[in-house]
């Protein structure tokens, strides 16, 4: 049980990460990607229109995000209905023991009923 603390613990903060991450990559990215540099290649502040360019870096960045963060809350959601899926099981067996332990009182109940009937015959003909 605690190592599945640790588990769940360790998921939220990998989640809580990525979207910090990703969202500074948001935020920063622009403003990094229209400066001057040293380096032609990697100049992207004369290319045309700076959106087009922006969004053609950032998006994919941001989608990588959103991927990450659905990837890891349907690993969640798997647990979760792991965690279910074992508490309906035990359910279901402590509901067939109870339905054996009732037919197994009910045979106890007819087969008193049964012996009191005999004993109350053989009085009833002693008698």
């Amino acid at each position: 049980m605690n190592q599945t603390k640790k588990d769940k613990e360790n998921s939220n903060f990998k989640a809580i990460a990525t979207l910090i991450i990703g969202c500074l990559l948001a935020l920063f990215m622009p403003y990094v990607l229209t400066r001057k540099v040293y380096f032609q290649s990697l100049d992207f502040s004369e290319t045309g229109q700076i959106g087009d360019t922006i969004g053609g870096i950032v998006g994919p960045l941001l989608n990588f995000t959103g991927l990450i963060l659905v990837y890891l809350s349907f690993r969640q959601q798997f647990e979760a209905n792991e965690i279910q899926r074992s508490g309906l099981n035990e359910q279901v067996a402590t509901s067939n023991n109870i339905k054996q332990f009732g037919s197994g009182l009910i045979v106890l109940i007819s087969e008193k009923e049964s012996v009191y009937k005999k004993a109350n015959h053989r009085i009833m003909h002693e008698h």
